[in-house]
C-alpha cells in the first residue's frame, strides 16, 4: 500500500505468505495435534527457563530472588537464554533450522534465494 511502485509487488508471493500463516494458525488452533505440539513446546520452554530460577535462588538466595524479581529472576533468564542461543549458533543448530524453514518456504512460495 505504501510502495511507490505497486505494480512490482508479486501478489502470488504475498498471498502464499498469508496462506502459510493461515494454515499454521488453523493447525495450531483447531487440531488436537497442533494444540498438543504447542502445549509441549511451551511446557518445554517453561521447564528450560525454570533452570534459571534454581540458579538464581542458589546464587542470590530465594528471598532476594522473590523480592527483587526483575533484577534477580528476569535478567538471569535473559542472560541464560542468550548464552544458550549463542551456543546453538556456534554449533550450527540455528543455521540449520533457518535453512530448513527457509528452504520449505522457498519451495512452497516459489521464490529463489
Amino acid at each position: 500500500l505504501a510502495c511507490p511502485n505497486p505494480s512490482h509487488i508479486r501478489w502470488r508471493i504475498v498471498g502464499m505468505g498469508f496462506a502459510l500463516q493461515y494454515i499454521l494458525a488453523a493447525i495450531t488452533l483447531q487440531t488436537k495435534h497442533g494444540q498438543d505440539f504447542f502445549l509441549a513446546l511451551g511446557t518445554g520452554a517453561e521447564r528450560f527457563l525454570s533452570f534459571t530460577y534454581v540458579g538464581s535462588d542458589f546464587v542470590f538466595s530465594r528471598e532476594l530472588s522473590v523480592t527483587a524479581f526483575v533484577a534477580f529472576r528476569m535478567l538471569p533468564s535473559i542472560v541464560f537464554f542468550s548464552a544458550v542461543s549463542s551456543l546453538l549458533f556456534h554449533l550450527g543448530a540455528v543455521q540449520w533450522v533457518v535453512n530448513a524453514l527457509g528452504g520449505l518456504m522457498e519451495t512452497l512460495m516459489g521464490t529463489s534465494a
